[in-house]
């Protein structure tokens, strides 16, 4: 993926890479989902994925089902924060 052509859609800054970071809450019988993909530059992509992925360390175990929906979020959000950090800072 060619990302000098892709802009930040917070900051309109570039390099930015389009990247999924999701998010679960689980409750006792409810559940939660969260999923943002959207072009993000390093600063903004790491900021949404370190806040979402603090969210669901807190907020994501409540639950049966959810504690094993939660390991696969976690997990996507750390590659997030990885794919992101890897991005040249942006201009």
């Amino acid at each position: 993926m060619q990302t000098d052509a892709i802009v930040c859609a917070v900051c309109g800054a570039h390099p930015a890479a389009v990247i999924t970071v999701r998010r679960h809450v689980g409750m006792l019988v409810m559940q939660r989902f969260y999923k943002m993909r959207t072009p993000l530059c390093r600063q903004h992509g790491r900021e949404l994925a370190l806040k979402w992925l603090g969210r669901a360390l807190v907020q994501g175990w409540w639950g049966y089902i959810s504690f094993f929906v939660n390991i696969f979020d976690v997990g996507t959000d750390i590659v997030a924060l990885i794919r992101f950090s890897l991005l040249p800072p942006p201009a």
